[in-house]
């Protein structure tokens, strides 16, 4: 208002100063030209108002990727992720694989109590070698397991439908030797001896024995120095046998990989390895002979790319039976007397393996 007023008296200074006829009425129709404009000027509505009344402010039309509080996020979703946008992934692992394990665990303990030897040895076989267990899960599987094999595999009865198990009848000129190779049973006579609790030289015609469809594999965990010895054929379940504790070599000195039963020996002459080269030979009987009682050797050959080139390692017994379940060993795998014979007794010349894990 005070800016249109200035301009009026302006307006009048400069028609004052001009000189032509007709300056009064020039002067008077300027005066009241500028007076409506005021008039004009007070009258005409403010579109600006109109528009900040009907229209949100730009603030209030901002996307959500403005900060939101706290308050206006629903409460289904973490209150530090936008309402527009989906919650982070889990990064545990999927909530239905420990389920999976534990129904696994569960079922196979149910049938071991139920009876059902057979099964539950198939469950459990499956739990145990497959999943990682819980301390507890895995000592009671471990227990279970043990139970079974020595009722199913390790006993002298037959359980109808084992695959591992059958019955044969002795007949005319039989021996366990000529028995055990014409059923390909991939095991010594000395464990069918043992687990019928006859001997080979008593055998009659029309007796009934139990043989096994062997032969054993091995898996030697080198954190925990155990042993698991299993059956596997061909379209038939993975089966545990034992588990038995080990020996390995000081200083990580057991390759990890792949091995294969290269040659088997009782009463084996033992030969000192690269490690001990002031050392000679020592024959099954004298004096210093470090491989056990019945000196069973296991030769083993490397089969994979860390375990090819390397020489002179093997199973054996121990004439120390404290350094199971340590790192003693030049690198072979020690095993104290009984077990070293059950494995020698399941394993097969160029068939059973044996693998070394971390």
């Amino acid at each position: 208002m005070a800016c249109r007023s200035a301009l009026l008296v302006f307006q009048v200074y400069l028609i004052m100063k001009m000189k032509f006829r007709f300056t009064p009425i020039i002067c008077f129709a300027l005066v009241l030209l500028s007076a409506g404009g005021v008039v004009l000027a007070q009258d005409r509505p403010d579109f600006s108002e109109r528009v900040s009344a009907s229209e949100p402010a730009t603030s209030a039309t901002e996307p959500a990727s403005q900060p939101l509080s706290e308050s206006s996020i629903p409460q289904s979703q973490p209150a530090d992720v936008p309402a527009s946008q989906p919650a982070t992934e889990p990064t545990t692992a999927p909530a239905d694989a420990p389920a999976e394990i534990v129904a696994a665990f569960q079922r196979g303990m149910e049938l071991y109590q139920a009876g059902k030897l057979l099964e539950a040895r198939d469950a459990l076989s499956e739990v145990f070698f497959t999943y990682k267990l819980s301390a507890k899960q895995q000592e009671q599987a471990l227990a279970a397991l043990t139970d079974i094999a020595e009722k199913t595999l390790l006993s002298g009865k037959v359980y109808e439908g084992d695959p591992y198990a059958f019955s044969h009848t002795i007949t005319k000129g039989d021996t366990l030797t000529k028995i055990v190779a014409r059923e390909q049973c991939g095991v010594t006579p000395t464990i069918i001896e043992k687990i019928n609790n006859v001997s080979a030289t008593t055998l009659r015609v029309g007796q009934s024995i139990k043989l096994l469809r062997g032969p054993a594999f091995a898996v030697v965990d080198k954190d925990t120095f155990v042993m698991d010895l299993y059956f596997q054929r061909a379209g038939q379940p993975k089966t545990f046998v034992r588990q038995v504790r080990v020996s390995l070599g000081r200083d990580g000195g057991t390759p990890i990989g792949s091995w294969i039963v290269k040659s088997k020996a009782p009463r084996a002459m033992w030969t000192p390895p690269p490690s001990m080269p002031n050392s000679k030979p020592v024959a099954w009987g004298q004096a210093g002979y470090p491989l056990g009682k019945e000196g069973y050797w296991i030769s083993l050959a490397g089969t994979d790319e860390n375990t090819r080139t390397r020489t002179g390692y093997g199973l054996h017994g121990t004439d120390e039976p404290d350094s199971i379940g340590k790192a003693a060993s030049h690198g072979c795998v020690r095993l104290n007397d009984e077990d070293i014979e059950l494995v020698y007794s399941l394993m097969a010349e160029r068939i059973s393996t044996v693998v070394i894990k971390p």
